[in-house]
């Protein structure tokens, strides 16, 4: 059964279980796999780590489930118990960094006022007055961008650390619970259905 984590700008699902099956998928995109765990619910997901998923391996993966998220299907962390092996993706979106954002906007600035200079220098009094509302319109709209772009950057690293912290704690967590230094991969057959007939008595939920 899967573990809700809540987290300040996100909320992930943990699975524990077995990989069920696997479709090859495009390069770039990881392959299409399902995972089986203990009560029987399958979830789909993609597999994007450097080795191919072998059915019955005993993994853990965490999907993000609500708030900003560019890849959805994709976990977080997927710790496969069966072969040591582990593999880490970033979910959260990339921002502008505070540096790129402050250039920006110094440049914008600069171009705003030495065309505005340069129209007020040729123009009348009255045209100079207003080209200069208009310059002084453009740079504080520039700076209103500035800001909420600076909001989503601060966004952004406090989703990353979120991340950060439910890897850390699963990795934790599989450790302590894990008694043995590789989980034996199980058997995984189908009926004349297609339906999963593993042996239940083998597939046993990993420890939260």
């Amino acid at each position: 059964m899967s573990t809700r984590i809540s987290k300040k700008y996100n909320t992930y699902r943990r699975f524990d279980g077995h990989v069920l099956g696997w479709e090859r998928g495009q390069v770039g995109e990881g392959h299409q796999a399902t995972l089986i765990e203990a009560d029987g619910t399958i979830t789909s997901f993609r597999w994007r780590s450097p080795k191919d998923p072998i059915a019955g391996d005993d993994v853990t993966i965490v999907l993000p489930e609500k708030g900003v998220s560019a890849k959805p299907d994709r976990p977080i962390i997927l710790l496969n118990h069966t072969t040591g092996d582990t593999h880490v993706e970033v979910n959260a979106h990339t921002a502008k960094s505070t540096r790129r954002v402050m250039l920006e906007v110094g440049l914008w600035a600069v171009i705003a006022s030495a065309s505005g200079a340069l129209l007020m220098h040729y123009g009348t009094d009255i045209q100079a007055q207003i080209i200069l509302l208009v310059t002084a319109a453009l740079i504080i709209f520039r700076l209103a961008i500035a800001t909420r772009q600076l909001n989503d950057f601060e966004r952004a690293a406090r989703r990353r650390a979120d991340e950060e912290e439910v890897r850390s704690e699963t990795v934790l967590s599989a450790w302590k619970s894990n008694a043995e230094s590789r989980r034996p991969r199980i058997k995984i057959e189908f009926d004349e259905t297609g339906r999963p007939i593993a042996d239940r008595a083998e597939i046993k939920p990993s420890a939260a």
